[in-house]
């Protein structure tokens, strides 16, 4: 969706203002069957053949508040139930349909987040040829894939992290292993210098194997801005 700014705390809360009547005229639309949304992202089932009427009363209840629908293809999909293959809150989701059985549904991680972990540990590299640190070097590529304790509540410690954040993959983790195989090419990468031993340090982290046993890093708020300082644009 068009017109809300990006990257600022009060986002998500613009969006339940401008977006909160929307939800109730999409809940009461005769042709929805069912609508879910996050923030600005929105989720549509319709019967067959209705999905046109629908989109079309969306986007005039939106041009009057002067927003209007994300029609971009990485944002936008409109297609059948039984086939679907769409991104939707960091996810590729996949329905694939089964005869006289249930459709099969999978989740995994999207490939621009895939991507967007990609770019951090190529930068993550690149940093550590400018600034020789080894152990920070270490340290960012296990906050990219190990839970953190954000902050202790009532039934124990809140988590953050790949793990938490995309829990609901059905495949595993198993996208993530293609990751370690870009992060073991980058060791061997000439161009960063690493001596055999720092190697062997980095070698024992697995992006795949963080994630799937859900292990969990320390990390203190000063050392986790030191980390993340470097990512601020990617």
């Amino acid at each position: 969706m068009h017109g809300l700014p990006r990257g600022l705390s009060i986002s998500s809360t613009l969006a339940e203002l401008y977006l909160e009547a929307l939800d109730k005229k999409v809940a009461s639309h005769p042709d929805v069957i069912y609508n879910a949304r996050y923030v600005d992202d929105i989720i549509v089932l319709t019967p067959a053949g209705m999905e046109r009427n629908v989109q079309t009363d969306i986007s005039a209840f939106l041009n009057e508040r002067g927003l209007n629908l994300n029609n971009n293809t990485d944002k936008y999909y409109s297609g059948s139930s039984q086939s679907a293959e769409f991104d939707y809150l960091g996810y590729s989701i996949k329905v694939k349909q089964k005869k006289n059985k249930p459709n099969e549904v999978s989740l995994k991680i999207s490939q621009p987040k895939l991507n967007k972990l990609k770019s951090r540990i190529a930068i993550s590299f690149s940093n550590h040829k400018k600034q020789k640190n080894i152990a920070l070097l270490k340290r960012r590529l296990e906050y990219l894939c190990m839970l953190k304790r954000v902050r202790k509540g009532k039934n124990g410690h809140l988590l953050a992290g790949l793990a938490h954040n995309y829990q609901y993959v059905t495949d595993g983790f198993e996208c993530l292993k293609a990751l370690d195989g870009f992060l073991c090419q980058q060791l061997s990468n000439p161009r960063y210098g690493l001596s055999q031993q720092e190697q062997n340090k980095i070698k024992k982290i697995s992006i795949y194997g963080n994630a799937k046993k859900r292990n969990v890093g320390k990390f203190t708020k000063k050392k986790a801005a030191q980390i993340m300082q470097v990512w601020k644009n990617a």
